[in-house]
């Protein structure tokens, strides 16, 4: 009888010591891939600031010379347009989401990644509760806000938001 019950004291003991190896290992892993995406999203967001930056100069120079200064005043026009940041995305879904009657409080939001490709940032979020559909929500550099819900892409919301 003492033997049985040390060998299943044993068994338990290593059952506990892999499950956690496993465990710390998967931490590991998340964590290695959380910081490639970062380096990939620097890599990104320094590309677009090269390109918009090469795309500026070339309209300045177009538009220098043959005096046509309707391009030069788009590019400006978009960039002082991007109002939304890393910084202000929370605010504009909040508002979205309180104005059109839901509660954001009641619900979970990941990190924000930004899309170049698109202009827009993308944020995944879920119920504090833990029930019901993820929810994909979509802000583009204007303040536009689009919030579609569960495996169908339901739009909840489908806003232009001004913090103002």
């Amino acid at each position: 009888m003492k033997v049985i019950i040390k060998i299943l004291s044993g068994l338990i003991i290593l059952t506990v010591l892999g499950i956690s190896g496993l465990f710390g290992y998967s931490k590991f892993k998340e964590t290695e891939d959380l910081k490639k995406q970062l380096t990939e999203q620097k890599t990104d967001q320094a590309n677009a600031g090269t390109i918009s930056d090469d795309q500026n100069n070339e309209n300045q120079a177009v538009s220098s010379n043959t005096n046509i200064s309707t391009s030069n005043n788009e590019v400006n026009h978009n960039t002082s347009n991007t109002k939304v940041n890393r910084n202000n995305v929370f605010d504009y879904v909040i508002k979205a989401i309180n104005d059109s009657g839901g509660d954001a409080s009641l619900i979970t939001f990941q990190e924000p990644t930004y899309n170049s490709s698109t202009d827009t940032w993308n944020i995944v979020a879920n119920n504090k509760s833990g029930a019901g559909a993820t929810y994909k929500i979509f802000v583009d550099s204007s303040g536009h806000v689009i919030m579609t819900e569960g495996i169908d892409d339901d739009v909840v919301i489908d806003e232009d938001i001004s913090l103002n």
